[in-house]
């Protein structure tokens, strides 16, 4: 599980993950789970949210970095799973 700092300081710095490879991969869909948070009213509407590169995907990729912005009024975004493919 992966936790931004507080989205609601204004002085806050961008907020990401990355994942590394040794070796250069292929890759063509990306696939992120967000913490839901049942238990709260103010959550992330889409837990799961999937991202299809274009046709040809991106060849030779060492690392991806998974930018943030906001967690639909959440102070915090939480990521329980990135799966590539």
């Amino acid at each position: 599980m992966w936790s931004s700092t507080a989205l609601d300081d204004p002085g806050r710095a961008e907020q990401w993950l990355r994942l590394d490879w040794e070796t250069p991969r292929n890759l063509r869909t990306v696939h992120l789970v967000f913490d839901d948070d049942v238990d709260e009213y103010l959550n992330n509407r889409r837990r799961h949210r999937v991202h299809h590169l274009d046709e040809d995907g991106l060849r030779g990729v060492r690392s991806l970095r998974v930018r943030v912005d906001a967690a639909h009024g959440a102070r915090h975004a939480l990521v329980v799973a990135v799966r590539v493919y």
